[in-house]
C-alpha cells in the first residue's frame, strides 16, 4: 500500500512538472493520461458531485478501435476513469508507463 501511495505522489509530481504524458495498453486497448486539468463539460457532468472536488486530469482512450475522451483522478492503487458516455474504469498505477514523444 505504502508502494502505491508513493508511486502515486511520484506520478503526480511528474505529470506536473515535466508535462509528461502516461499511457497504459493491453495490446488492443489504449489510454493515455495528461497533466492537463479536465475541461471536458460532457465527462465532468458524469462525475458525482461529491467526487468533483478532486483534482481531475485530462485524457483519452482508444477502446476496441474507437477514440473516447475521459478525465481521471488519481487514487492509489488507481487511475480512476470517468468516460463522457457515464462508464468509467480503473488502471493500476503500475501499469502506467511514461510515453515518449510521438507515440
Amino acid at each position: 500500500m505504502l508502494r502505491s501511495i508513493v508511486a502515486a505522489v511520484v506520478l503526480l509530481a511528474s505529470l506536473s512538472v515535466n508535462a509528461a504524458e502516461y499511457f497504459a495498453s493491453d495490446g488492443m486497448n489504449f489510454v493515455r493520461l495528461t497533466d492537463k486539468p479536465c475541461e471536458d463539460a460532457a465527462v465532468m457532468a458524469k462525475i458525482p458531485p461529491g467526487l468533483q472536488h478532486l483534482k481531475w486530469g485530462a485524457g483519452s482512450a482508444i477502446w476496441e478501435g474507437k477514440p473516447y475522451p475521459l478525465c481521471y483522478t488519481i487514487r492509489p492503487p488507481y487511475a480512476v476513469l470517468q468516460y463522457a458516455d457515464g462508464d468509467g474504469g480503473a488502471v493500476p498505477l503500475r501499469d502506467l508507463k511514461e510515453a515518449q514523444p510521438g507515440i
